[in-house]
């Protein structure tokens, strides 16, 4: 996957595989760096690190590494943000949403379900609905639901991948794609 001159959203970033690809992608070039992640303070450190300049970088607070309301809130407000400086929003934006099988957020789907449900912006009742436990089917959903939200670019590449702690392999759940490839040949043909 090429990353040089990239822009990347990481999902559950703070600590683990997570923290070492966004360590890679610093290495790798990627221009600029959307990370979600619970605990924000190490990655500060790691983006100083990596000398991103202001605005190479967004760290997005997040629980579990997890699409949701407040996830695709914060990303809207980025991009207006980069279109009221000028910047250009969606083409060459690579959107990574990568989850392992260890996340920590399966001992609030076992111990607090109710405050989970809230969260993630759902009825009790349908929280078995966004595969918290399975990461497979939650890494696809949340593809899924960044491709349905008509708030982000249809020009972002998206991919999918779990990170599998105990083989250490990564496996692409959802390949890299635009998000939404109709929309990108509606804005190709001539007006």
């Amino acid at each position: 996957m090429q990353l040089s001159n990239s822009v990347v959203l990481v999902t559950g970033a703070n600590r683990g595989i997570g923290r070492v690809f966004v360590a890679e992608l610093l290495k790798r070039g990627a221009s600029k760096i959307y990370v979600a992640a619970r605990d924000t303070t190490s990655l500060k450190a790691l983006l100083k690190d990596g000398d991103r300049a202001p605005g190479e970088a967004a760290i997005i607070r997040n629980v579990g590494g997890r699409v949701n309301a407040a996830l695709l809130e914060t990303m809207a407000i980025l991009g207006t943000v980069s279109r009221a400086a000028g910047e250009a929003v969606g083409d060459g934006w690579k959107l990574i949403v990568l989850q392992h099988t260890d996340c920590g957020i399966n001992g609030c789907y076992h111990h607090a379900p109710r405050l989970l449900s809230k969260y993630m912006g759902v009825a009790d009742d349908k929280l078995d609905d966004l595969a918290i436990t399975d990461p497979y089917k939650a890494v696809a959903l949340d593809v899924a639901s960044l491709k349905a939200n008509p708030n982000l670019p249809g020009g972002f590449t998206v991919t999918g991948l779990v990170y599998d702690v105990e083989t250490g392999h990564v496996e692409t759940v959802v390949p890299p794609a635009p998000l939404r490839p109709e929309q990108d040949q509606r804005q190709a043909r001539p007006g």
